[in-house]
């Protein structure tokens, strides 16, 4: 039976203070500039979309593009990207007709700055199992360490689709394009439960015309991606949506002539493509951390001088952390709060090293008292700080059930606890 599945959330104690600051009305401050900027997911709205070609849509999501990539406002430098697909992820060239020049998974990566990204594209393949390469067949070859996986397809499942091949949603049977998107997406999120999913619809192509000739059964193209968008809620996936945002048409004659000279775009086009799926991974990114979802690190953003956090229902809200800056999730400062800022936060149930090497000393009476940090994990709470407090402020803390938790007296890696109170910590 197919379940649904949610994205993995590691909560952290101190990213939640921190992140209340960054994330105060869904804006996002950049370390250079005093103003705060919102990533947005088109630079348009849909009335001006609705009056412009797909060539001045794509000229100034490409101008926005490049500015957010200019101010690089997250940190890729340790992350692995995999993009699997067919010839389009492959690199073949519309130009030549061969895969000889630029790709945009290429381009992902020298945009992101990223520690790698792998090119799972295959010429022809379809998402479904009904031609040769089906990606529902050979996603496992995506390596083990990728933090990020980029499906972009289905443009040959329209080229080779009927109202048969397509199935629908209702019974998702197996070799059909919605059956075995579905099993795609689910066996994605199954063995790689912690990397980051995008789902990247296909841009419209004049090709479909060339191709009707051939195949007069072929369903519209609308049909496979709203397939995709469905199935993609299903299983919480995040979608750049090619397609709809009537990005590089090339039933457009100026994309034609000028990116996309059919369905296959030329080196300039992939550049334009691959800018624009980088910008939406930063958006994409940004968006998953405010969710509570990390993967690389923030990129020195300063967030002095906020005040009164945008996330009330977490604990935070009306607490000053002004003058902290926010670098990684790890070691991060909350030292130096009125009484109260961080008491009664909730951080129990964390993984991944939920919570280690903060410091939280210097705190006046009450500052961390009554704090659950039950449930973790071994290594969540390591190596954390809280010395200096003044009588009462390590009061009613729960460390039960904790990873490396042995006994009363034990150490907890580099913290040590007393009688079920952190006294003599360092």
């Amino acid at each position: 039976m197919k379940t649904k599945y949610r994205k993995n959330s590691k909560k952290r104690a101190v990213c939640i203070l921190l992140l209340a600051c960054v994330l105060y009305g869904g804006t996002v401050a950049f370390c250079n500039s005093p103003q705060s900027v919102i990533i947005q997911e088109s630079i348009l709205t849909s009335e001006e979309r609705t009056v412009m070609t797909s060539k001045e849509i794509t000229d100034r999501e490409r101008v926005y593009d490049k500015e957010v990539l200019e101010r690089q406002p997250y940190d890729f430098s340790e992350v692995t990207i995999a993009c699997i697909g067919d010839s389009i992820t492959e690199g073949v060239n519309g130009a030549t007709g061969h895969a000889d020049g630029l790709t945009y998974p290429e381009v992902i990566k020298d945009a992101l700055h990223a520690k790698e990204v792998y090119n799972l594209g295959i010429g022809g393949s379809t998402i479904g199992d009904y031609w040769a390469s089906a990606m529902v067949n050979r996603y496992m070859e995506i390596p083990e360490d990728t933090d990020i996986i980029i499906v972009y397809g289905g443009i040959n499942d329209v080229f080779s689709g009927t109202g048969e091949t397509i199935g629908n949603l209702n019974t998702l049977t197996d070799d059909t394009f919605c059956g075995d998107l579905d099993t795609l997406l689910e066996g994605i999120r199954v063995h790689y439960p912690t990397s980051w999913l995008i789902l990247v619809t296909p841009m419209d192509t004049v090709t479909i015309e060339e191709v009707r000739a051939l195949n007069p059964d072929m369903k519209p193209i609308e049909e496979y991606v709203d397939a995709m968008i469905t199935l993609a809620k299903k299983y919480d996936v995040d979608v750049i949506d090619l397609f709809h945002s009537n990005f590089m048409n090339s039933y457009d004659p100026e994309v034609y002539s000028a990116y996309v000279p059919g369905c296959h775009p030329t080196d300039e086009g992939y550049r334009i493509l691959g800018e624009h799926i980088a910008k939406e991974v930063i958006r994409i990114s940004l968006e998953n951390e405010a969710d509570g979802q990390f993967l690389g690190r923030w990129n020195g953003f300063t967030v002095s001088c906020n005040e009164y956090g945008g996330v009330p229902e977490n604990g935070v809200s009306g607490n000053s952390i002004s003058g902290n800056t926010l670098g990684d999730v790890s070691g991060n400062s909350v030292s130096g709060n009125a009484p109260g800022d961080v008491s009664a936060n909730d951080v129990s149930g964390n993984d991944f090293d939920g919570v280690w090497k903060n410091s939280v000393s210097g705190n006046a009476p009450g500052d961390i008292s009554a704090n659950s940090v039950s449930g973790n994990a071994a290594g969540d709470v390591s190596g954390n700080s809280v010395s200096g407090n003044t009588s009462g402020g390590l009061s009613d803390n729960d460390i039960s059930v904790c990873g490396e938790l042995l006994e009363s007296g034990t150490d907890i890696l580099e913290n040590s606890m007393e009688n079920g109170t952190l006294d003599k910590n360092f």
